[in-house]
């Protein structure tokens, strides 16, 4: 089981990954903790992995090259918000992220 942090960087590696894949990820790995407790913890994580500059938080609709990045200050904002960690519908704008180089 990775640390919240290694599987971050470790998916935001390959490919943007919208933030729901990150809640799925840890729910995979433990079932038994709660939601809330999850997203909290990623929150924590990213907010950290965003200000080191490991990793910046974009948005977009579709995975079609279409991002756009999102400034720090408004990352931290969004990343409390619930719906930024739930699965979009089809083209809705959703965040996700990519590690830096």
């Amino acid at each position: 089981m990775q640390t919240p942090e290694a599987m971050i960087l470790d998916l935001a590696a390959d490919d943007y990954t919208g933030l729901w894949e990150f809640v799925w990820g840890t729910a995979a790995d433990d079932p038994e903790v709660a939601a809330v407790t999850r997203r909290e913890l990623l929150r924590v994580t990213l907010a950290k992995l965003i200000a080191d500059g490991k990793v910046r938080l974009y948005r977009g609709t579709r995975f079609t090259g279409e991002e756009t990045a999102v400034s720090s200050s408004d990352a931290q904002e969004l990343l409390t918000k619930l719906e930024s960690w739930q699965a979009p519908e089809s083209n809705a704008v959703h965040l996700r992220v990519l590690t830096v180089e």
